[in-house]
Order: structure tokens, then sequence, then C-alpha cells
């Protein structure tokens, strides 16, 4: 980590000006240490954490996550010259990242292969997002408690779980963009913050509160670097509203007529019932994340944190702030709890962890008996995370129910039609393999499907779409059982998939 050149560190480990450790003779303190000797130890660290991103990136190489399908197929169909589509010759923007989208579509170009694509870009992005964290987190905190900061990040199960999709890269832009406002690099920080929001567009709220804190600071608009950000967003938003009509993902609009339609509703005990369906899953993933036992240490070293707010460095305020927005901002949408929505909050959750074990250490001093519990705390949220890390990844040779789509889709792929058109609750692994037109019962890749999800039409799919195979679950899902309730449709197949269950296939009997 590079430091001021005015700095030095004395024998005990405190910084120091470098005026005040010379000596009367001009020369300088024997106790002292050269800041190049503190960045040598302080390098260790770090290296040890890009190998250990890295390794984790490798460990969940072929990790599957159904949604991340849906992007690897549209990025084939860019890399074959069928354009920006889902389904070939439908213009709806199934994909919420165009950055991830572009890059995987370019290495598929490049390996002819887009899950081996993304998979690559996500070991960089963990590795890079390590990165940034531990330039923003060092700074304010102990070389080791930086490290278990940044640890705790690139392990967090709700992070890794987004395996293949965009939320890994879109966080380690973000934290670089909020390392680079620091410096008075306004182009650059633009450029940046403009890739986060390509990324993800719900990175606009992580860019006004950077660009605010810029007009905060220096008092003047800063033109610069809103121009910069708008440049790259401004371009995909003129050729999104000439290619696809709109210059918003259809994902967005089906994901709150998704949660509207009740089919993504959880329950909660009351007075939590009263909150906003997206703070209850949060609650609901925290819960299934962490025992009682954790948490306690999770608060242990929180509240260190909360209690010295006064003192929190302008980046852990802007960290706090975006998750902040990031839960209300979701909240006032109304999307449901998928898992990947909630990983912006982690690197807040990770820093003020850290920050609140540096304090807290800090107030205890020497006295070791008060100290320790602090180590001991921070260290069993780290083990969590780790193990956590270790056991999502599912063992050789289980099956998953990705690995049960996988072997769905091959087999609809060798026993349909080209033409025939598939209908599935979730279609990401499904319609990548078989290769046959799909049908969203969710409304995800359809124009039409939010607009019939707000309205309560659960069969809206077998009426609009029209399809020839519909894929079932058993037990059936709710959102699957209008199928059962048309007489057009009877049992085709059924497949077995030991440790996964049973998924049915039904198939067209009678005309439309």
């Amino acid at each position: 980590m590079r430091v001021g050149a005015a700095l030095l560190i004395t024998s005990d480990g405190e910084p120091a000006d470098q005026s005040k450790v010379m000596t009367r003779s001009g020369g300088t303190n024997p106790n002292a240490v050269d800041c190049s000797e503190m960045s040598k130890r302080a390098s260790l660290p770090l290296v040890l954490l890009l190998l250990l991103a890295a390794g984790i990136g490798v460990w969940h190489w072929d990790q599957d996550f159904d949604d991340a399908f849906i992007g690897y197929r549209i990025a084939a169909h860019i890399g074959e010259g069928l354009g920006w589509t889902y389904n070939a010759g439908e213009r709806v923007n199934s994909a919420t990242s165009v950055l991830w989208t572009v890059l995987t579509a370019l290495g598929y170009r490049v390996g002819g292969k887009a899950p081996e694509a993304a998979r690559l870009l996500s070991v960089v992005a963990l590795t890079l997002l390590a990165l940034a964290s531990w330039l923003l987190i060092r700074p304010l905190v102990s070389v080791w408690t930086a490290f278990a900061g940044v640890l705790i990040l690139i392990t967090s199960p709700l992070v890794l779980r987004a395996w293949g999709i965009e939320t890994i890269l879109y966080l380690a832009l973000a934290v670089f963009a909020l390392w680079i406002s620091q410096a008075d690099r306004p182009r650059l920080l633009g450029i940046i913050l403009g890739a986060v929001i390509l990324c993800r567009p719900d990175g606009v709220l992580l860019a006004g509160i950077i660009l605010a804190d810029q007009w905060r600071r220096s008092r003047r608009f800063p033109w610069s670097s809103v121009l910069f950000t708008a440049m790259l967003p401004g371009v995909w938003a003129a050729f999104s509203l000439f290619y696809f009509g709109s210059p918003f993902p259809n994902t967005l609009s089906a994901k709150m007529a998704q949660a509207r339609s009740g089919l993504w509703k959880l329950g909660a005990p009351w007075p939590f019932s009263e909150l906003p369906g997206f703070v209850i899953g949060l609650g609901w993933w925290i819960k299934r994340l962490y025992n009682w036992l954790i948490l306690m240490f999770i608060g242990a070293l929180v509240v260190p944190a909360i209690v010295t707010v006064r003192r929190w460095p302008r980046v852990l305020w802007m960290l706090v702030t975006w998750a902040v927005l990031h839960v209300i901002a979701y909240s006032i949408l109304g999307v449901p709890h998928y898992h990947w929505y909630y990983a912006p909050v982690f690197p807040a959750f990770s820093a003020l962890l850290a920050w609140g074990a540096f304090t807290a250490s800090e107030a205890a001093g020497r006295r070791w008996f008060m100290k320790g519990p602090v180590g001991v705390c921070l260290f069993m949220v780290l083990l969590t995370h780790l193990v956590l890390a270790y056991t999502i990844k599912p063992a050789a040779g289980m099956f998953t129910r990705e690995t049960a789509y996988r072997e769905l889709g091959l087999w609809l792929g060798e026993n349909t039609p080209a033409a025939a058109r598939i209908a599935a609750a979730e279609i990401g692994v499904v319609g990548y393999y078989c290769k046959r037109p799909m049908v969203d019962i969710g409304g995800l890749i359809h124009e039409e499907g939010p607009r019939y999800l707000r309205q309560g039409d659960r069969s809206w799919w077998l009426k609009v779409r029209q399809p020839d195979v519909i894929v079932i679950h058993e037990p059936v899902w709710p959102i699957e059982r209008p199928s059962l309730e048309d007489p057009r449709f009877g049992q085709w197949h059924d497949f077995e998939f030991p440790g996964y269950g049973k998924i049915r296939l039904l198939r067209r009997t009678a005309s439309p």
C-alpha cells in the first residue's frame, strides 16, 4: 500500500511525522522504519488475498446458476450474429447487465462457449473485488483486520451464489469507484461510474452518492465527472431505445410484476410482516445463513462500529449510505428476494466489521483479556464465511437442480422439433441446452409478460404464448399450476433425478 513519503513508523508502531524523528545533527531516528519497509510487510497480506480470491474462483468454476444461463444464451446469440435476443427474432432485452453480456459475448466469440467465458470473467472479477476492497479498507484499519474484512467480503455466500452473472464485477467496479473518488481524477472516476451503471442500472445510486460527495467537498458541481459518467450509459440508452423500443431492460418491469403477482411473497410473523417484502427477504437470508451464536459475534463487532459513528472515514459513510439506499430503493420497487439483489449490502457489512474490530481493539489497548475476544469474534465470522464458501459448491457427482435441468434440456433438444415452444418456470439451463423457443412463465423474456402478471393473470402464458411442451415440478410449483387445469395438455414423460426429485413434461394433445 502506498503511503505518504512524509510519514515514518516508529518502533512502537505509531506513525510519526518525518520532521519529528529527525535528530538535531540532521540524522534520522534509528528506531524509525522507512515506509517502503512497511509497504513490503503490507504487500504479503495483499498477495495472499489475491491468491485466495483466484483460488476461491477456481474452486467455484463450474458452480452453475440457472439465471446465469439466460445471459449465456443471449451472449451466444450475439456471438453467432443473431442479435441481442433470447428467442431468435424477438427483440426484448432480457439481460439486466449490458457490460457483462457484451464481455461474455466477446468471450464466446473467442472460445465458443458462453459458460466458460462467464466463469473466467467471474474469477477475474472476484480477484479485482479483493484488490479494490483492500485498497479501500486498508488505510482505515490495521493490516490483518483489513485482510479479514476483505476475506469476509469475497467469501460472502450471497456474493458467491451469484456466480456467472454480473454481480461480482458490479461490486468490484463500485468499490474501485469509491477508491478513485478519493483522488482528483474526475474523468477516470466518470468512466468507472459509467461502467458501474452499464454493469447494473441501479449503479446510478452509487454514482449519485459519489458525485454528490464530490460536489460537497469541492463546492463546485463536478461537470467533468458527470459528463463522463453519462457518456457510455447515454450511448447504450440511445441504442436500446432504437433497438428494443425502451431504454430500460425488460427484467426490471418483470421482477416488479413478479412481486405484485403474490407468487414470490415470503411469510413473516407480525410485526415483521408489516415491513417491505425486500426487507423481509433480507431477514430471511440472514436467518438462513447465520445462527444465533454467529449473529452475536457479528453484533459484538457492529456495536463498536456504530458507537464510533462520528469517527467514520468518508468512504465508510459512502459504503453504508449506498447499502441503505439500495435496500430502500429495492423496497420501493417491490422486487422479489432474489439473493443477488442483496450483494451490494456486503461491502458495507464487511467494512463495518473491520472498522468495529479495529476500534474495539484500539480501545482495549494492551489489555489482552479485552482485545482477545474482539479477535475471536472476527475470526468466527470469517470462519463461518469460509465454511459457507466451501459448502456452497455441490459435491462431485451430486444431482443439483442445474444438473437435472441440463439433462432435461439435452433430452428436449433430441426429442422435440426445432420450432417446439418449451414453457418453464426456470428457463436458464433448460433453454440453453435444448436450443428451442422458450416460454417463460415468469415473464422475464416476453414484452407482454409483466403486464399480465401485474393484473394477476397467472395463466397468461398458456393463452398468449401457446407452448407445445410444459416443464413442471413434483410437487407442482404454484406458478405452474394453471397447466394442470388446461385440458389441451396431457402427461408426456417423467424424469426422476436422484437427490433432486421428479420433473414432469406435459405435451399438447389438442390444437389451440
